[in-house]
């Protein structure tokens, strides 16, 4: 905590610290961003991982699940990012199937 000293501990200038709202408070669904994006998945189709993962959930084994989630997460670099897209992909599996 600066006191308005030249030297010290608590050496600096006084100022009043701004009150910044937390992430969670900022970040919120936008409809409009979704939709356009929507829009563009459904024009340019699945990239080129997608499908090569879509193949392996085809086969619906254990191990396809694992080998999906390993180039998911090789592509996008993170676990969250990697579940969700598997996850998301294999609904789009089960959609086109029934």
């Amino acid at each position: 905590m600066a006191k308005g000293l030249a030297m010290g501990l608590n050496k600096g200038h006084i100022v009043t610290k701004i009150e910044v709202p937390s992430r969670q408070e900022i970040k919120r669904p936008r409809k409009r961003l979704s939709v356009v994006r929507k829009v563009i998945h459904e024009i340019t189709g699945h990239a080129p991982y997608e499908r090569k993962i879509i193949e392996m959930l085809r086969q619906s084994k254990q191990s396809a699940q694992k080998k999906a989630y390993k180039l998911a997460k090789k592509c996008l670099g993170t676990h969250r990012r990697a579940i969700r897209k598997r996850n998301e992909l294999q609904e789009a599996v089960a959609h086109h199937e029934h």
